[in-house]
């Protein structure tokens, strides 16, 4: 699990079968510490309907 801030959509003309229906987010992962950003920006699946601007816990692997 990590923290992430939404810092915008993206638009796909076509998707996976299984994200169909979910909306694509650009987050950048944030060090909960300090704030400051962690990383590079990565693309996320939207399931709770998170907006720009919004910090959300991000999960990968099996566990999502």
């Amino acid at each position: 699990m990590k923290v992430a801030k939404v810092i915008g959509n993206i638009w796909a003309t076509r998707k996976e079968e299984k994200l169909a229906g979910y909306k694509l987010l650009i987050v950048q992962p944030i060090n909960i510490l300090d704030g400051s950003k962690d990383k590079t920006p990565i693309v996320a699946a939207d399931i709770i309907c998170a907006g720009v601007g919004e910090t959300v816990i991000i999960v990968g692997g099996s566990s999502a």
